[in-house]
């Protein structure tokens, strides 16, 4: 799968020096930006906030009566020809009974975080390479968690969620971030080491600003924190959110969900299946699973 993350084979324009060219920014600017962007929506902060429980669905429906852009994208994504729905869905209610609690969940926060920002001046930056890699991760997430016995809703936005800093990032400073991803092209070196070489702050700290400032949960946290790091795989509980979110990023860099022939199976992520507690024979599982539901999700949002 291509993503922002991959080692290009384009020559560079120009060299790029970071002791020369680049100015470290300092995490008090990277908090005051995160502070003048749009607050989340209520019904999603709500959600992301209640991943362990079972939702109150006429709260959800009361909130998102206020919300009517969060309404017409439900509706939309319940009327879309992948969910077939023999007769027209006119309310959210309606569109409950069709897609089902869990969809309506993750419709809703893929909705109302993809939502909230725009990176036009980031010109290096791929808005839809980015999404699709998240919505990617976040069901290879929720796939792993139901073979585990772990939270499916807490993985999902966990994985959703686990790039996020990387958007705060392109929106607040889209200049210097611009840079960031030419140097992080030209030299081939991991995407955290050209963010810390040139700006001196990467995306994980970012994204855990981010979720502090959404007063998210500390196991969502710890997922941001730790998705680049195998040491999540080493935690006393395997099957945790944060080893999930670790492989399900390595899953969704190496496969292609959209293409149903791809079943890349790396070493590490046969090491990554060994340590959740995953059998390898379930690996086609979990992408057969995964990929339907990032099909049914992309649709929604017409990536």
């Amino acid at each position: 799968m291509t993503t922002d993350d991959s080692r290009s084979n384009r020559k560079p324009d120009a060299w790029v020096d970071p002791a020369e060219v680049f100015q470290p920014l300092l995490i008090e600017s990277v908090v005051g930006g995160i502070g003048n962007l749009p607050t989340l929506p209520a019904v999603a902060a709500y959600l992301m906030n209640h991943v362990d429980e079972d939702v109150h669905v006429p709260k959800v429906i009361q909130m998102l009566s206020y919300d009517q852009v969060m309404t017409a994208r439900i509706l939309r994504f319940a009327n879309s020809a992948f969910i077939g729905s023999p007769t027209p869905v006119k309310t959210v209610v309606d569109a409950i009974h069709v897609i089902g609690q869990n969809a309506l969940r993750e419709t809703i926060c893929i909705s109302a975080v993809s939502g909230l920002m725009m990176t036009d001046q980031c010109s290096n930056f791929d808005l839809k390479v980015f999404w699709r890699h998240s919505i990617a991760a976040a069901c290879c997430a929720a796939s792993l968690a139901r073979q585990v016995g772990a939270n499916p809703s807490q993985a999902f936005t966990a994985g959703l969620l686990h790039d996020i800093g990387r958007m705060v990032l392109a929106c607040t400073f889209p200049r210097e971030y611009s840079e960031t991803l030419r140097y992080h092209t030209q030299t081939g070196c991991t995407l955290l080491r050209a963010e810390q070489a040139s700006i001196g702050i990467d995306h994980i700290q970012t994204g855990v600003e981010l979720a502090r400032h959404w007063k998210l949960d500390d196991g969502l946290r710890a997922a941001l924190t730790n998705h680049h790091s195998n040491a999540a795989l080493t935690q006393a509980s395997s099957s945790s959110v944060p080893a999930i979110v670790y492989l399900s990023n390595l899953i969704s860099h190496a496969v292609e969900l959209s293409d149903p022939e791809d079943v890349s199976d790396s070493d590490d992520i046969a090491e990554g299946l060994l340590a959740v507690g995953v059998p390898r024979a379930a690996y086609p599982e979990v992408l057969a699973e995964a990929r339907a539901a990032y099909r049914q999700a992309v649709e929604a949002l017409s990536l």
